[in-house]
């Protein structure tokens, strides 16, 4: 019965976070470009709203050091469709793979050794302000995995510009995912579906 519910929880999150990662690249993106064009310096590779970064914040927020191993598919998926999108080397795309799967667990992680302890727990409300701090923590981290890239250009300000919209895309997608999630839990609340799981 445990193995099953493994399954059907990797399953899921899995799933949710390819579709996320649909949403941003194939869909969020292409409007992105098409607005922006010469207004933004990376609107060609990074997506200013990153729905994947909420996937694994809240993952992250909800079974700790198991949303690693729980996020790890996804990443990885999403991962190679960026090597082979923009002909990246396979180290890069491993590097993609571990900063995905880690950086949101490594940020939690930092924060809980500094004392600030935000992980779920029963009887314990959800501080969004603190999820919002440690998601952008958790960019940061992933842009620090990022800018280990070999990057084809001779502009030495490339990493730091990626770096910049990806901390943008990640706050921007956190923020978007927590909205969602605010709502739906209101709407669960008030619904009376609670009840059904007591």
């Amino acid at each position: 019965m445990r193995i099953r519910r493994a399954i059907l929880l990797l399953t899921t999150i899995t799933t949710g976070y390819l579709a996320m990662f649909a949403a941003t690249f194939w869909v969020l993106m292409p409007v992105q470009q098409n607005l922006s064009l010469d207004v933004l310096p990376f609107a060609q590779t990074t997506s200013l709203v990153i729905l994947t970064h909420g996937v694994r914040m809240v993952v992250t927020w909800l079974w700790r050091w198991q949303a690693v191993p729980l996020l790890l598919p996804g990443a990885a998926v999403e991962a190679l469709i960026l090597q082979f999108h923009f002909n990246l080397p396979t180290s890069d795309c491993l590097l993609m793979t571990a900063a995905f799967a880690t950086n949101s667990f490594i940020a939690f992680e930092l924060a809980r050794t500094l004392g600030w302890n935000e992980y779920a727990s029963a009887g314990k409300l959800a501080n969004w302000r603190s999820l919002v701090l440690i998601g952008i923590l958790a960019s940061l981290i992933n842009s620090a995995f990022l800018a280990q890239m070999q990057f084809e250009s001779s502009d030495p300000l490339l990493p730091f510009v990626l770096a910049v919209n990806v901390l943008i895309g990640d706050t921007f997608g956190l923020i978007l995912w927590l909205l969602m999630l605010r709502s739906l839990l209101r709407v669960v609340v008030r619904s009376g579906l609670l009840s059904f799981w007591a």
